[in-house]
């Protein structure tokens, strides 16, 4: 059975989240990176700037986060290694399992054996199979209680029973063998049924119409049988008179010859079953009629009268009684019923754990390949429904996981927010339904992004050499499969005809029942074995994946690199033991690769299945199908394998790690409630060139395009989203504009002058200088002012202010990030997965800010001493220029 058991359990809930916030809101790295170089105009050549975001991106960042994991042996380290669900030699197991000493002639009839992992499950089935067979197709549920160590069992009527788990373990490989133990012939004592005797009338006994003639045979010693029949007569004479009346008798004897005879037949009647086990029953009947001889009297009375005179009269009454021989029958009815593979102890379930004494079974295990900590670490947020901060993963008092797992988060995210991250997950008013939360990272089998999904067709085409199949094996499997169907219908239909004595199937010989192989899993299992981590087992089990390489594109306008994820269809068979019946199938999931313009690779993975098990073999279950059609991202969440992200182009990995990182959270309650909403829980752990954060400024706040709120009402907002969404068109607005200034200036007046004259002038359209105007900027005063200005707020911004400053802009970021988002998405600037910050152009290694104001100016540092360090021949020479340039300079730039 194993994973196409007819098992019941409780189930637990796992619920995925990602830390990068709703999809529609993800980055795309590279957009984001060409946008932002274009707009922030550093000098530096395009090639160059994405060479070095790719060289310092969150694709190499996540690496070094693996690296320094294994490096140090973190805690969140997981191990893997690879099995097969093996199909054992039936004989081998058969030879293993104990047969009772009586009844004599017992013989093991073997279903299936196979070898899988450890399953709580399996001991509520062998108990009730032992115990209570009658119960082991009705509605029963089985959980496992790891603190008693009991599997718990509610049966159909609602009661409960306590099991002790005996040497169950999760960690463990068990052989599961099904079977019966039957006797294969037993023959009954003969018993008579019916019988008669002396039956003169033929017509009396039992017709022998459905009999076979058997035998004819004389009986009797001698052959012949003498027998002296008499013939008696008797007179009796009587008187009118007084005369006494007188009787006189004589016999005769006559010597007559017979013979009995017995006449045999036989009958054979093939009983069947009831369908519900493999045990069946024949009868047997003779039926024996005796012909014998019995003695019959005929009886002759005649009657004459005497004349005797004088008036006296003799009556002569003349009796004969004559023997003869007539034919009479005896019949005896006997029944022997013969019961064919008569099951004792009925069906049952042979379990055995690998490692035991027995060095037969142990020898049947392929041992696995090793485990390698291949796959990247897991950070634990919540364990055995206690926080990561509780005193015992403190590293004075406990076991210094709390520690180890807080440096991992700044190795992972480059911030110092894991307390927060705790903080806002113990927010929640239902947390002691949380026992288990972890930061994972991974893709989800129905992922949406692109780069993803090249991922996840790499990961599993480099599980093909692993796998115990080949694609010979679905061929197979398919024949087998068809063999069966008709093999099992033909069973199906002889058990139904066994109720209908008209049916030509009724008392046929029983076919056999039909089998079929238990097809061969092969699973990858993710797990650690830290004491405080051994709750964390992940596994991922397919049959067989098929990969093959296919001319053309796999849809039309299918483009090189792009990836397609579908469901196939359903295998399908009907599975009957002869006592219990099941429906198995097996799901395929179809992935497209185009490779290339010409070519594309189609992988087919048969019967994919994503098993969390999270409660000392409580667990998750998510088939490939279930995944697909979750329309949030699915818990069937293939971890990070390193292999496969370094064998990766480095723009496909950069892009698949702005949102690779999940929260897993366990509970015992199936639930699906989004807590991360409703309690205001903002992990959006992006990690990109630059954050994106904006300070709103007050609603009468006038910018580039106008009042904040004005620009927000024309967007079709109100309130606050007015503010914001107004803010936001008005910064990037004048960011917008000021790098087309500068440029501008720079072309006009060259490299020195016109970047004085582009800051001035950016500093006028973007407020720096309230009501200035174009010709107020070309005198001598306002220039000083401008840099003045300009110098005490950089004189202001020391190291202090500008850190309290940054941690200010932080908190609101995170605070602010998903409206942010999408207000910027419906001003049009987050289209195609677009993701640029107006921070990106001001921060305080690009530019210097004015005391006091809400809008930076970008300005370079080179700029910034330019401008700042003037003497007075350079201000006349700036002031001449202007003046020189005016119609050039008033025609082609933009100014407010």
């Amino acid at each position: 059975m194993g994973l196409f058991s007819r098992k019941k359990t409780i189930t637990v809930s796992s619920t995925l989240y990602n830390l990068a916030g709703p999809v529609d809101q993800r980055p795309n790295f590279l957009k984001s990176s060409v946008f932002g170089a274009i707009i922030a105009d550093d000098g530096s050549y395009l090639g160059e700037t994405l060479t070095n975001n790719y060289l310092t991106g969150p694709g190499i960042k996540q690496r070094q986060f693996y690296n320094w994991a294994v490096r140090t042996s973190y805690e969140g380290l997981p191990v893997s290694s690879i099995a097969s669900q093996q199909k054992l030699d039936l004989e081998t197991v058969k030879a293993e399992i104990p047969v009772p000493a009586t009844p004599a002639g017992l013989v093991t009839q073997m279903q299936s054996a196979i070898l899988q992992d450890g399953d709580f499950s399996w001991v509520a089935e062998k108990h009730i199979l032992d115990n209570f067979p009658a119960l082991y197709n009705t509605d029963w549920v089985a959980d496992y209680d790891a603190e008693d160590h009991e599997v718990v069992i509610q049966y159909e009527d609602t009661s409960v029973e306590y099991v002790p788990a005996g040497d169950y373990d999760p960690a463990a490989q068990y052989i599961i063998a099904y079977f019966y133990q039957s006797l294969p012939t037993e023959a009954g004592p003969w018993t008579e049924i019916d019988s008669g005797m002396d039956i003169i009338d033929f017509s009396l006994v039992p017709s022998t119409g459905s009999y076979t003639f058997d035998n004819l045979d004389t009986v009797g010693t001698p052959l012949q049988t003498f027998v002296d029949l008499e013939e008696k007569t008797t007179e009796d004479r009587t008187y009118s008179d007084a005369t006494p009346p007188t009787s006189t008798s004589s016999s005769t004897f006559t010597t007559e010859t017979f013979q009995n005879e017995d006449t045999t037949y036989l009958k054979h009647e093939y009983n069947g079953s009831n369908g519900d086990t493999v045990e069946t029953t024949e009868s047997d009947f003779i039926f024996t009629i005796r012909e014998k001889r019995a003695i019959r009297v005929d009886t002759v009375v005649t009657t004459t009268t005497n004349d005797m005179g004088g008036g006296v009269t003799e009556t002569v009454t003349t009796t004969v009684e004559t023997e003869v021989l007539e034919p009479a029958y005896d019949y005896s009815i006997e029944e022997q019923i013969t019961t064919t593979s008569k099951v004792v102890g009925g069906y049952q379930m042979f379990v055995y754990k690998i490692g035991g004494t027995n060095a037969n079974l142990n020898g049947l295990v392929t041992t696995a390949p090793a485990a390698l900590p291949e796959f990247f670490p897991f950070i634990p947020i919540r364990l055995s429904n206690k926080s990561i901060k509780d005193e015992i993963f403190d590293s004075v008092t406990g076991n210094g996981l709390y520690a180890s797992s807080k440096t991992a988060y700044r190795k992972a995210f480059g911030k110092n927010k894991f307390n927060s991250t705790i903080d806002s997950l113990e927010d929640n008013p239902d947390l002691g339904d949380i026992d288990y939360a972890y930061l994972f990272f991974g893709v989800p089998l129905n992922v949406a992004e692109n780069s993803s999904k090249k991922y996840l067709f790499n990961f599993f085409e480099g599980l093909v050499p692993f796998q115990n199949t080949t694609g010979s094996s679905i061929t197979n499997l398919q024949a087998n499969i068809d063999a069966y169907d008709i093999a099992i219908a033909a069973y199906e239909n002889w058990v139904t005809a066994q109720g209908d004595n008209t049916d030509p199937l009724f008392n046929t010989p029983r076919p056999d029942v039909p089998t079929i192989d238990i097809p061969e899993y092969t699973t990858i299992r993710i797990n650690t074995d830290h004491v405080s981590l051994d709750d964390f087992d992940n596994r991922i089990s397919w049959f067989n994946i098929d990969v093959e390489v296919i001319a053309g594109l796999y849809e039309a306008g299918a483009n090189g690199g792009n990836v397609k994820i579908e469901k196939g269809g359903t295998l399908e068979w009907q599975s009957n033991n002869g006592f219990s019946s099941e429906k198995i199938s097996l799901e395929t999931i179809v992935m497209y690769y185009q490779t290339s313009d010409t070519s594309h690779k189609k992988m087919t993975i048969y019967g994919l299945q994503h098993k969390n098990l999270i409660y000392k073999g409580k667990s998750v279950n998510i088939s490939g199908h279930d995944a697909l059609d979750d329309s949030e991202e699915s818990g069937f969440l293939i971890p990070l394998h390193n292999p496969t992200v370094r064998n990766m182009g480095l723009v496909d990995a950069t892009q698949m790690t702005t949102a690779n990182a999940y929260m897993v959270i366990n509970t015992y309650e199936v639930t699906k409630q989004k807590w991360y909403e409703t309690l205001g829980f903002k992990i959006l752990v992006v990690i990109l060139i630059v954050a994106v954060t904006v300070a709103t400024a007050g609603a009468g706040t006038v910018g580039i395009l106008g009042a904040n709120a004005a620009v927000g009402a024309s967007l079709g907002l109100s309130g606050t989203a007015a503010v914001i969404a107004g803010a936001v068109a008005n910064a990037v607005a004048a960011l917008v504009l000021t790098q087309v200034i500068t440029y501008a200036s720079k072309q006009l007046l060259g490299d020195r002058i016109g970047a004085i004259v582009g800051t001035v002038l950016s500093i006028a359209v973007t407020g720096g200088l309230s009501g200035a105007n174009f010709g107020d900027l070309m005198t001598v005063t306002n220039v000083l002012a401008v840099t003045n200005v300009t110098l005490n707020a950089f004189n202001d911004y020391n190291a202090e202010k500008w850190n309290d400053k940054l941690t200010d802009l932080e908190e609101k970021y995170e605070g602010q990030m998903d409206t942010i988002n999408q207000k910027m998405e419906e001003l049009g600037l987050n289209n195609g997965n677009l993701s640029f910050s107006p921070m990106q152009l001001i921060d305080e290694s690009r530019g210097q800010g004015l005391g006091g104001a809400t809008t930076f100016v970008p300005e370079s540092a080179d700029d910034f001493i330019h401008r700042t360090t003037m003497v007075g021949s350079d201000i006349a020479e700036v002031t001449l220029s202007m003046v020189q340039n005016y119609v050039n300079l008033t025609l082609q730039l933009p100014y407010k």
